[in-house]
């Protein structure tokens, strides 16, 4: 069996965790609302979420990890996190997009809608997304505005984990890289 690929999205309040698999195309995902509590969180997290699934940091063959827009600060220990965890294991380790990872996971097949990335003071960059699979393309950036500015969908999808099975795939499309957190 090939060895899994490992995403991180810490860019949000939501911590979203997945496994690929790319032997099977086996994703597994979870997330949970962690807030501010992220720096406590995230080990702990990750080890349940490895463990839950046979998995041992020593079985990974890359991690992909989010690296913003959001909240610099989830971005940077979530980045942090994987380049510890890569450099310790000399695993490949990759930067990806947290709003389009957020809008694969709420924008429907088929469809566009707003996204919403949460930043700071109530407010949020907002951008609008069409999605055909797992092909997702910013058709409009609004920028930053006021959460009571956002247009419906967008603050529906700040309830929606990013989904961070893309940042798994991405180990594997787009080589080993050196992810910059990007805020704003």
């Amino acid at each position: 069996m090939t060895r899994p690929r490992l995403g991180i999205d810490t860019a949000t309040p939501l911590l979203a965790l997945a496994l690929w698999w790319p032997a099977d195309a086996r994703t597994v995902r979870v997330s949970e609302r962690v807030g501010r509590d992220l720096g406590a969180r995230l080990v702990p997290a990750v080890a349940a979420f490895l463990e839950a699934h046979g998995v041992a940091v020593e079985d990974l063959a890359g991690i992909g990890v989010g690296v913003g827009p959001g909240s610099y600060t989830g971005a940077r220990v979530g980045v942090a996190f994987a380049l510890g965890v890569a450099r310790a294991r000399t695993l490949r380790v990759v930067g990806g997009d947290s709003a389009a990872a957020r809008a694969a996971a709420a924008v429907p097949d088929g469809g566009a809608g707003w996204v919403a990335m949460e930043t700071r003071r109530a407010t949020a960059l907002v951008s609008r997304w069409s999605r055909t699979g797992d092909l997702v393309v910013r058709l409009e950036e609004l920028g930053a505005r006021p959460f009571a500015e956002l247009p419906p969908d967008a603050m529906t999808s700040l309830d929606v984990a990013p989904d961070a099975a893309r940042h798994a795939r991405a180990v594997d499309e787009h080589g080993a890289q050196a992810p910059r957190v990007r805020y704003g």
